[in-house]
This record gives structure tokens, C-alpha cells and sequence, in this order.
């Protein structure tokens, strides 16, 4: 059953407050247990405490004389005496008392009600067996108890009984007291005191009729948490809002770096043009890469003890099954036969230090070529000979380095250049000093050019050669099946023809070398 309660509160929380009730308004002091009753204009402090007994007959007695008087009746008269505490009606002339009813229907010679009387208009009814008056005899117009229907306005008694609607009901049935409890209990649904009549929630929504539509269009003007876009100049925002406390607007040249990121990236190489320290270390390519991966010493040592270098030939004509690295001198003479150990080819692996490596034939100081993991050293600077066959590095070399000695040897021959034609052919070949080249170019002799072109270019020989001139051209880059190497032969013959030479085998080396103008230059 729903509980109606009133307004409440302490002694102390009265006092503070004292607010005014309103007119039948009911307040109780928690503190002292008792009532105020409000007349809608004068405050707590002023207003007196109920008495329990007098007050509440006086008001009791208030609103029986007040329902009375505003009550439908006629030729009905009330007369209220406040301080007799009495009510009196009084009837006028035409109402009917039990006294004038019986008067007027009992027949005077018989003393009974004539029968015509009987369910008749303006006469009497009859009773049923229950001595009850039966519903045909009851005009339309008077209501009836089960579900009445009433029409114009109707009035109750106080203290009229009916039945109670279930809640939620929205028709024209009576609502009686426990109803209208029950209903307004849902309403209020235990909401806060502050906000559980409609005055307040009144207050609380600043008595705008059109709250909705209002608070509608000041939403529409804020921006939402999630993503939200601003328009116009956004203003009030720090940077330490955002987490950016220690950001400065400068330019990127301006841009502070901490010490932490300093030292990091001063430990960190150029990507063009690095210059390393200690001992810097590169994932080893597999075997036959031919690309600008870095070569690392293992690489390189892997690649010499692949390698297969054999003996020179002296000949006429080319080999006919050639072995891979082997040296073919065309002699442009009918000599068929050449000493192998004319040009001798020793490769050592080096111990951690050590400085001295020995040949096994002595050889000809000045025609001899020493390599270290396949890097012609400069004589002097490099190295220096000694003894006839050994050769003392500037530099120790590192555990399992590769040292190599081509050299000519003083062995006799037979059927071989003499001592000053070696000479001669040699000549050309020991300077030979290596240029890096990606666009067309005029070549000097005693060059080793290694081409790195993404794209095709043209190389031109010199004009003048002199006899024995050595060029070296190598496809460093590995593309000269896609972009051909046309070597110009700039008047003087390749081979012996008239027709330019074109490279176009990925990683070829060629050696060209100028034999007269008979033949022009040779290419091996």
C-alpha cells in the first residue's frame, strides 16, 4: 500500500530553513514530534504546533462545515457555530420528512398506500422477497452501486468507500484514496527531498516550459568528448593540457634534443658515406653474390679458396677448354709452347701477425704482384722483397688471411720470351690502378676501370696506344646483360677487326692489350 509522507525534518533543520507551507500543508518536527499545519504565508518559526486533541476536532469540525456548505442542496440551510462547536440544518417547506411522506400516501379512510400507488411515478415502490426495492422500479437516472456511472459533476460524501483501481489505470473510474497514494508514490519514486514535489522540480528546471527544446540547443553548441571538430578560434587550451608541457613552437633546427638522444644518435653511423670504428661487422653474402652487399673477410676468403687460378698460355690461338681465371697470352708468332714457371701464382693463409711469407721459386724483383684477400698491395707503401722469393708486409696480417704472390720466376725456359720481352710484358701490368666509373669515358692505359652503371654506357680507347698498353675493364655492378658496355675502338682494331666490342655479360672482366696495329688490341 503506498505511504503518503509529509514534510519533515529536525528542530535545527527547521530553523535554518524556515521556509513557509503552504495552505493545509502539514509539517513535523522530528526532534520535538509534532505538527504544523500552513496557511501559505507566514513562516516555521511563526506558525504554532497542532494540539493533538482540540486542534485536530477544530479542524475536523472546519471541514465538515466546509463540505457542507459547498455541497449541492435546496431548501437546505447550514448553520455553523465555530466556538459551540454545533452544525444545524434546517429544511425548507418543500422537503420531504418521514412525518409528511406518511401523511401523504397513507389513504385516510383505509390507512394503507392504494395499490395504484405502487411502482407508479410520483408513487411508492414495492419491496422484493429480500425486501429490497426492485432495480425495474428504480428510475434510470438514479445510480446504481455496482459500477455507477454519473454524468454532470458529481459529489461524494466524505468518507465515501469504492473499490481501488490497479495502478496505472487511465479511465473515468473513481480514484480513491489509496489510488491516488499509490500513483503518487510512483511519481515521486523515491526521488531526493529536494526534488519530490513539483514545485521544486520546478525550480530545479528554472521554470522554462521549454526546457527540452532549450537545453536541445545549448547542447548543440558544445563539442562531444569523442572526436570532436571545432570551429573558429579554440581558445583556453595549454599545451600542458595535451601532455606537450615541455614542447616549444620553434623551428626544426631550433628543436631541442636531450642528452640521452644526443648520445644515442652520436653512436649511430651517416647512412651516406659512414665512417666506421672498431671492428665493424656485416651479415657474410653466400658464395657467387655479385651485388654491392659488402664484402666481408669471410666472404672474401671464401671466394679466393674457391677460386681456380692456373697457369699462363702462350699461344697463337685461344684455349680450347679454358680453365676458369687462366691467363692466355696470344703471341702473334708460331710458338706453341710456354713454361708455366715463367708466371708462378702462391696463395698463403696468414697466421694472427705474421709479417714474412715465402714464394717457392725465387723471382724477378719488380715483375711480382702481391695480393691480400684479393686487394693488390702498393710495393713500399704495402710491402717490401727480399732475398729472391719473400716478401715482408708493412702490416701483420690478421689469422687466416689470404696472401698471394703472382710473380715471374728466374727458372729457365725454353720456347719463351726472353728476360727483356718478360720485362716488357710485364711492365704493363704492374700499376695498374683501379677507377670507379658509372658514365661514359675516354680510357688511359694501365687503368682498372670497374663499370657500376645502372644503364648503358660507352668506353673509348685511347687513340695513340702504345705497344703493350693494358687495359681492365670489370662489370663491377653485375648488369651489363641489361645495360651493355660498348667498348669504342676510337680507329685502331679490337682483335684484329674493325667492329667495336660490346660487353654484355653480367660480371665480366676483360683485358684488353695493345699489340701493334696489325692486330690492335688484344682481348682476354
Amino acid at each position: 500500500m503506498p505511504v503518503i509522507k509529509i514534510r519533515r525534518g529536525t528542530t535545527q533543520q527547521w530553523a535554518a530553513s524556515n521556509r513557509v507551507l503552504q495552505l493545509g500543508e502539514l509539517g513535523l518536527d522530528t526532534t520535538l514530534n509534532k505538527l504544523k499545519a500552513g496557511n501559505g504565508s507566514t513562516a516555521w518559526s511563526s506558525l504554532a504546533f497542532l494540539q493533538a486533541d482540540a486542534d485536530v476536532t477544530e479542524l475536523a469540525q472546519d471541514a465538515v462545515a466546509t463540505a457542507l456548505a459547498n455541497g449541492t442542496h435546496s431548501n437546505i440551510t447550514v448553520t455553523y457555530s465555530d466556538n459551540g462547536n454545533s452544525i444545524s440544518l434546517a429544511t425548507g417547506a418543500d422537503v420531504v420528512t418521514t412525518t409528511s411522506l406518511s401523511n401523504t400516501l397513507t389513504n385516510a379512510t383505509t390507512g394503507y398506500v392504494p395499490i395504484g400507488d405502487v411502482g407508479s411515478a410520483d408513487g411508492v415502490a414495492s419491496l422484493d422477497a429480500n425486501g429490497k426495492v426492485p432495480d425495474s422500479e428504480i428510475p434510470t437516472a438514479i445510480a446504481r452501486l455496482a459500477s455507477p456511472t454519473f454524468t454532470g459533476t458529481p459529489t461524494l460524501p466524505t468518507g465515501t468507500i469504492a473499490t481501488t483501481q490497479t495502478a496505472g489505470n487511465n479511465s473515468t473510474a473513481l480514484a480513491t484514496t489509496a489510488f491516488v497514494g499509490t500513483a503518487v508514490s510512483n511519481l515521486v519514486n523515491a526521488a531526493p527531498e529536494s526534488l519530490n514535489t513539483l514545485k521544486e522540480l520546478s525550480d530545479a528546471l528554472g521554470s522554462d516550459a521549454n526546457y527540452a527544446s532549450t537545453i536541445t540547443t545549448a547542447l548543440g553548441t558544445k563539442a562531444p568528448i569523442a572526436s570532436p571538430t571545432f570551429t573558429g578560434t579554440v581558445g583556453g587550451i595549454t599545451k600542458s593540457m595535451v601532455g606537450l608541457a615541455n614542447v616549444d613552437n620553434t623551428t626544426d633546427a631550433l628543436k631541442p634534443v636531450s642528452t640521452a638522444t644526443q648520445t644515442a644518435l652520436d653512436l649511430k653511423a651517416n647512412l651516406a658515406s659512414p665512417t666506421l670504428t672498431g671492428t665493424p661487422a656485416a651479415p657474410t653474402a653466400t658464395t657467387g653474390t655479385n651485388t654491392t652487399q659488402i664484402a666481408t673477410t669471410a666472404f672474401v676468403k671464401t671466394e679466393i679458396s674457391n677460386s681456380v687460378q692456373p697457369g699462363a698460355v702462350y699461344q697463337t690461338s685461344a684455349p680450347s677448354s679454358p680453365a676458369v681465371g687462366q691467363i692466355w697470352i696470344d703471341s702473334d708468332e708460331d710458338v706453341t709452347t710456354f713454361d708455366s714457371n715463367i708466371i708462378r701464382r702462391k696463395a698463403i693463409t696468414a697466421t694472427a701477425g705474421q709479417t714474412v711469407f715465402t714464394a717457392d721459386l725465387p723471382f724477378i724483383d719488380g715483375f711480382e704482384q702481391i695480393f691480400m684477400n684479393g686487394l693488390l698491395l702498393v710495393k713500399t707503401t704495402d710491402y717490401a722483397t727480399s732475398g729472391g722469393n719473400t716478401v715482408t708486409l708493412t702490416s701483420a696480417a690478421a689469422a687466416s688471411d689470404i696472401i698471394e704472390i703472382v710473380s715471374v720466376t728466374g727458372a729457365n725456359s725454353v720456347n719463351t720470351y726472353t728476360q727483356a720481352e718478360v720485362n716488357a710484358l710485364l711492365a704493363a701490368n704492374t700499376s695498374v690502378a683501379p677507377l670507379s666509373i658509372s658514365a661514359n669515358t675516354t680510357l688511359v692505359a694501365k687503368k682498372r676501370y670497374f663499370v657500376t652503371s645502372a644503364s648503358a654506357l660507352t668506353l673509348t680507347l685511347p687513340a695513340s696506344p702504345a705497344l703493350n698498353d693494358e687495359i681492365q675493364i670489370v662489370d663491377a655492378s653485375g648488369n651489363a646483360s641489361t645495360y651493355n658496355i660498348t667498348v669504342a675502338r676510337n680507329a685502331n682494331k679490337i682483335n684484329g677487326g674493325t667492329n667495336n666490342l660490346i660487353i654484355d655479360t653480367n660480371g665480366g672482366w676483360y683485358t684488353l692489350l695493345y699489340t701493334g696495329a696489325t692486330y690492335g688490341w688484344k682481348v682476354g
